[in-house]
């Protein structure tokens, strides 16, 4: 359960029920422990939260001892024990703020712990000990952005600029050490903490910041007041050559509390503000075109704060948003799981708003013979003269497509079929969405795979990416491809189910125009649900 400088309890089920579809009661759990299994993390838990690694491993993040004074550690559980990795970032270290006030103790809050790519991402603000740091008591003593990453699951760590920066353990991060700060601000700015990030699909970090932008004023004096009146979010990332951008959202955050930062398969991204007001930017403009796309306020969701988001489930297309329903009293109110907020490149779907037809997948019946292709700068796409992706009336073919980045024609991921397998999935999906379909329109996939032992992990891919849609597939074992780095090549084949529907309305009012005693009724949605005739 989640706790704040508190003791924790943990238990865990019996093997698979988390997908076997069983009953969730207490019988089917262990008894209810304050350690790890074995493994005693103390009893001043804060912000606690467990972690996926790209090879499967369970990690467990948290921080120990107390707000402004503690450091943030990191378990693992592996072969059925948990073990302790140790602390990456310490309160050690000494901190000046732009008053001359001193600090000597401070802890790190973390905006995620965030693996793609085999690499693990951190951004994260300092919160001091000392309040003196802060030009008024009201403050927040939280200052500077960090960055820093880990490319052996959080044993070691390096800065933006690839220096060694510390060891979990042994040597952790604090505030003094250096090149870890992207984003320097000093303590008067009501900075908030534990905000969000992600990482795009070329391995660079995404986060959102928030605090009150000096030009209304240089000293907050009631951070809540001040955050609420003049408060503002802040996309910051990083580009490829280690360097980091920052623009301000347009939007006043109207709250105290937190936003969340998501991004689709094309790195357009989104950002729910308190209250769920969702505002969107694309990647062709370099993050700078945000609009307002959803306002729940206006919405009458009547929802109080800040949300939560479903990230396990952004990689079916689908953007949901835990939020509390505002109350008054003592009184307890409701927490809703209700926005279902469905997202291709730019645009959303959300069910409980009228629907309308996605973009560029609307083709005339006298179009069914029309042939469009969709190719790359991948460079045997141009030796051996083939497409990315065909497409014929509802039907979109996907060729054999492998790690190889379309841009650079290196083999990504060379040591990891897993890491292979979602890149290939990721520009299958690119393929499919160019040419007017979607994710959910896949239909069969087929995988060649060199080694038995990959197998698994080739199917773990599959099932992170298509899981909830279950298309027909087929894996073979023992292919030989054009470069030995390759250890997967997969292809697939769609049927765009909004085509069919339109086909299917388009031939009922044909046939309605012969029959005038055919009654057609039919219900639209985006996928399409159904059509339904009615004969006399």
């Amino acid at each position: 359960m989640d706790c704040h400088s508190s003791t924790m309890f943990y238990t865990s089920s019996e093997a698979g029920l988390a997908t076997n579809g069983a009953t969730w009661v207490a019988s089917r759990f262990g008894s209810i422990s304050t350690t790890l299994g074995t493994l005693n993390i103390g009893t001043t838990v804060t912000y606690p939260q467990f972690v996926v690694t790209p090879d499967n491993l369970l990690q467990f993040v948290y921080r120990t001892g107390v707000s402004g004074n503690g450091a943030t550690q990191l378990s693992e559980y592996n072969g059925g024990v948990w073990s302790n990795v140790g602390s990456w970032a310490s309160g050690s270290g000494t901190y000046t703020s732009t008053n001359g006030v001193t600090s000597s103790a401070r802890n790190l809050y973390i905006h995620g712990f965030t693996y793609r790519f085999n690499r693990l991402h951190v951004t994260g603000t300092w919160r001091e000990q000392v309040g003196g740091v802060s030009c008024s008591s009201g403050g927040l003593t939280n200052h500077d952005t960090t960055y820093f990453y880990s490319d052996d699951k959080g044993r070691t760590w390096h800065n933006s600029a690839g220096a060694s920066v510390g060891t979990s353990g042994s040597n952790p991060m604090n505030v003094n050490t250096a090149g870890i700060i992207v984003d320097p601000l000093n303590a008067d700015h009501g900075l908030m903490n534990q905000e969000s990030q992600t990482v795009d699909s070329s391995g660079q970090i995404h986060t959102i910041i928030s605090y009150v932008p000096g030009r209304f004023t240089q000293c907050v004096t009631n951070y809540e007041a001040d955050r609420i009146a003049h408060g503002f979010a802040f996309h910051l990332y990083r580009s490829s050559n280690g360097t980091f951008t920052k623009f301000e959202i347009p939007f006043p955050i109207n709250a105290v509390g937190r936003s969340q930062i998501v991004l689709d398969s094309a790195d357009n991204a989104y950002v729910v503000l308190p209250f769920v007001r969702i505002v969107t930017a694309s990647k062709s403009s370099g993050w700078t075109d945000w609009t307002l796309v959803y306002d729940g306020a206006a919405a009458g969701l009547n929802a109080f704060g800040e949300v939560t988001v479903d990230r396990a489930r952004l990689i079916s297309g689908v953007l949901s948003v835990l939020y509390q329903v505002r109350s008054t009293g003592t009184t307890p109110s409701a927490i809703l799981w209700e926005k279902k907020i469905r997202y291709t490149n730019t645009l959303f779907r959300d069910k409980s708003i009228p629907a309308f037809e996605p973009q560029n997948t609307s083709f005339p019946i006298s179009d069914m013979t029309q042939t469009q292709r969709y190719t790359t700068a991948n460079p045997y796409e141009a030796q051996f003269g083939y497409s990315r992706a065909v497409r014929r009336g509802p039907f979109i073919f996907v060729s054999g497509t492998t790690s190889v980045d379309p841009t650079t024609g290196v083999v990504q991921h060379p040591g990891s079929a897993h890491e292979q397998a979602l890149k290939i999935f990721y520009e299958i999906i690119r393929a499919i969405e160019a040419l007017g379909g979607t994710r959910q329109d896949v239909m069969r996939i087929r995988m060649f795979v060199t080694a038995d032992e990959d197998t698994n992990d080739v199917g773990r891919a599959l099932k992170e990416n298509f899981g909830d849609v279950g298309p027909a597939a087929t894996m073979i074992v023992g292919a030989e491809f054009v470069r030995a780095e390759m250890k997967v090549e997969i292809e697939a084949d769609a049927v765009v189910l909004w085509y069919e529907l339109q086909y299917i309305k388009d031939l009922l009012s044909t046939l309605t125009s012969f029959r005038p005693n055919l009654n057609v009724v039919t219900r639209d949605k985006y996928y399409g649900d159904d059509c339904k005739v009615q004969t006399k």
